[in-house]
């Protein structure tokens, strides 16, 4: 018969099937070790990490209660021909530290499947499941660490985090929002966006919700984003126009001239009348 640690070294284990094992390792050794005595209760609150009440948190706790029949001391009277025992014990639940990192191909290459059916709902899905069932045993957080890795140089976080504090948006000198366009210092990638939707009168080309990976070395760190450091935090994405020809090329080059690198990173095709490739 299993030791009581085996319950909490079991994080799989539901109330049901803890309170199972426990009763059967009473039960055996009551059998075993003392024949004429009967358990009257058990009672083993199976809790993995809920603090509150008797149990600890992270603790397995078990309390049982028996009558024993006695031998001698029954000559005293019908009230001692049965003694009641009481007893109760704790184990600490077994909790292993677990780090994972999900590699998620959201690229438009594996979009579809053989049947022309979208894969990214399946994948989600199999993700949430994933991250669900390890967080179910740690509900506090404490040693579960998942990370998240797209086959792509940005992420959808949403466009409700525009004015979020971990975002780039006061877009500093030398800041990662000048990489790709000669944006003036001050005016965000967000901002940008929205002042070239308007001068192009489409509202589709508002920022979408992007954002790019961290400056060095804070991409692959855990550091909290800081406003106080802009290389900490997340610089929104905001795709330039590369010269007209080029396979990224949306943007009619307009009055932008000299090399691929100066046309790509003109800021007047955005803002003087800019017009879409094709209009």
């Amino acid at each position: 018969m299993p030791p009581l640690s085996t319950i909490g070294g079991t994080p799989g284990l539901t109330q049901a099937q803890a309170d199972a094992q426990a009763q059967a390792y009473v039960n055996a050794n009551f059998s075993t070790q003392y024949p004429s005595a009967t358990v009257s209760s058990l009672t083993s609150p199976f809790r993995r990490a809920q603090a509150g009440g008797s149990c600890p948190a992270n603790t397995v706790c078990i309390t049982a209660s028996a009558s024993v029949n006695t031998a001698f001391v029954r000559i005293l009277g019908s009230q001692y021909n049965t003694l009641s025992a009481g007893v109760s014990t704790q184990v600490t639940t077994a909790q292993n530290y677990l780090e994972v990192v999900l590699v998620l191909d959201n690229t438009g290459f594996h979009e579809l499947d053989v049947w022309q059916h979208d894969r990214h709902p399946g994948e989600q899905l199999a993700a949430t499941t994933l991250v669900n069932t390890l967080f179910a045993s740690d509900p506090t957080l404490q040693y579960v660490r998942i990370g998240v890795v797209p086959f792509t140089e940005n992420v959808n976080a949403g466009t409700q985090y525009a004015n979020a504090a971990w975002i780039d948006n006061a877009n500093a000198a030398n800041s990662m929002s000048q990489e790709n366009i000669d944006l003036p210092t001050g005016t965000g990638l967000i901002a940008f966006a929205s002042q070239f939707a308007t001068a192009a009168n489409n509202s589709a080309l508002q920022w979408g919700g992007c954002v790019r990976q961290r400056n060095e070395p804070y991409d692959i760190e855990d550091v909290s984003p800081d406003p106080g450091n802009r290389d900490t935090l997340f610089t929104p994405f905001f795709a330039p126009g590369e010269p007209s020809g080029d396979l990224n090329a949306y943007l009619q080059d307009g009055t932008c001239s000299g090399t691929v690198s100066a046309i790509q990173r003109c800021v007047a095709k955005y803002t003087t009348s800019p017009q879409t490739i094709g209009n």
